[in-house]
């Protein structure tokens, strides 16, 4: 099993505290939780702390999923700019678009 490693500095303590997690861990989960909730700066200092972009909730959902579905546009460009899957399917077989379309958060941003 593969572990990633988040050093963590203790405000006033003067030492770090190094954490490791499973890939499919905490800050998997924490990333799917902000991208849900629209928290676009954690979700931008998720993934520079080097979250998996593409990992699955327990359900099979993916933090592009749920930003997408939400409706929010900076929680996706995040996520797209890191280089999330646009084609990873959740276990229903559904897409960030699809489910985005169904619920009415998909806007066409054409040039014409």
């Amino acid at each position: 099993m593969k572990y990633r490693f988040y050093y963590i500095l203790l405000a006033g303590l003067g030492f770090v505290l190094t954490i490791g997690f499973a890939t499919t861990g905490f800050a998997e989960i924490e990333l799917i939780d902000a991208s849900k909730e629209g928290s676009n700066e954690t979700v931008k200092a998720l993934l520079v702390a080097g979250a998996d972009v593409n990992a699955k909730s327990k359900k099979g959902r993916l933090a592009l999923i749920f930003a997408a579905a939400n409706g929010h546009t900076d929680a996706v460009q995040a996520l797209l700019a890191a280089d999330a899957d646009v084609k990873a399917k959740a276990n229903n077989g559904a897409t960030a678009l699809m489910i985005a379309k169904k619920k009415g958060t998909c806007r066409n941003h054409s040039n014409a």
